[in-house]
């Protein structure tokens, strides 16, 4: 059986809704041809604004799979897909800022299916799925969000945790991987990345922010960014722990997600320049290719599917990345598609695309 992962807010993988109603005029003043009909499926997860609530959305082809959280604010943070089976993860809270109320979500076929409230004082960031097993990513909140000493890094499996630091820390898992029986988390331990294999740190870089996580054959890929000279936070992409600085020159950058397909290497991410003009971008093999877009905060996730690229994100339409108007979108060989409205406050946080049977 084959699996596609996406992490969150890693997370991976894209698709076009842009040929969804698009009506082709012949030159000779004919009958409009019928609209192309797609040969995959794209899945989004992510959030949209509805009223004064913020609500969890997974769009399949561009249509909402129905949830249903009555708290003011819920958002789907990472997905999986197997077969006709679709994963999910993310939080929902109750009352903001009161980490009693934040609740590690799971929801199995939003649509209708099985929704799980998990346990409570937790995020769940990043979700894979081996046979039968279902793996969560994330983060056991402290007993105030102030306490940040109780942050601890934790994956669930199949709704049990294991707690990856031995005393409470700032920690949390942001990538997670499941790889020929190998579980692989890519996070951070403040204030340092870190990087476990199957529990045990396996690599740790000081400073650095691990985002995104990606393994091919025998070779470890982990991107995120770290602080250089100057203060500023740089992108990096590290293979088997070597770094590449993906934004020399910038003055400012960060790495979110990374793939690999044949001989290259993705990452998205975003850059400020000299001129404070602020970029999404994906590194292809370390060349950047910028993202035309209306506003900016980042990109989240990346996949390939029949040869095209497919890169999801959120873009703030209000200065400063304010997100109370945003966009869920997502980019089909750099061409935008948006998946809510313009007054909405909405954000793609990861994606699946699949070709279909």
């Amino acid at each position: 059986m084959r699996f596609l992962v996406s992490n969150s807010p890693s997370r991976w993988a894209l698709t076009s809704l842009a040929v969804l109603g698009l009506l082709v005029s012949c030159g000779g003043g004919g009958s409009p041809e019928p609209p192309p009909v797609s040969d995959v499926d794209v899945y989004v997860a992510g959030y949209d604004s509805q009223g004064t609530k913020i609500v969890p959305r997974v769009w399949k082809n561009g249509t909402p799979l129905g949830y249903s959280v009555p708290d003011p604010e819920s958002k789907v943070l990472a997905l999986a897909v197997s077969g006709s089976q679709v994963y999910s993860t993310g939080y929902s809270l109750s009352t903001p800022w009161d980490p009693s109320q934040h609740r590690l979500m799971f929801w199995l076929n939003a649509g209708g299916g099985q929704v799980t409230n998990g346990p409570e004082d937790a995020h769940g960031f990043a979700i894979a799925i081996s046979g039968s097993d279902v793996y969560i990513g994330g983060q056991t909140l402290g007993s105030t969000l102030s306490d940040t000493s109780g942050h601890g890094a934790t994956i669930w499996k199949n709704n049990v945790p294991t707690y990856l630091t031995s005393e409470p820390t700032n920690s949390s898992v942001k990538a997670l991987v499941v790889s020929g029986g190998d579980v692989f988390a890519a996070g951070r331990v403040e204030p340092n990345g870190v990087l476990w294999k199957n529990g045990v740190v396996a690599m740790e870089k000081a400073g650095a922010y691990f985002e995104g996580l990606c393994i091919s054959g025998e070779d470890t890929y982990v991107c995120g960014n770290m602080v250089q000279e100057g203060g500023y936070w740089t992108a990096v992409l590290w293979k088997n722990g070597d770094p590449t600085f993906l934004a020399p020159g910038a003055i400012g950058s960060s790495a979110k997600s990374v793939l690999v397909s044949g001989n290259d290497v993705y990452v998205c991410g975003w850059r400020r320049l000299q001129d404070l003009t602020d970029q999404m971008v994906v590194w292809k093999n370390g060349v950047a290719m910028v993202l035309p877009a209306e506003g900016f905060f980042e990109l989240t996730g990346m996949t390939i599917c029949k040869g095209s690229l497919y890169v999801s994100g959120i873009e703030s339409l209000l200065p400063g990345g304010n997100l109370t108007a945003s966009y869920a979108t997502v980019w089909k060989d750099g061409v935008a598609t948006r998946l809510t409205a313009k007054d909405h406050q909405g954000g793609a946080n990861a994606i699946v695309v699949i070709p279909k049977p």
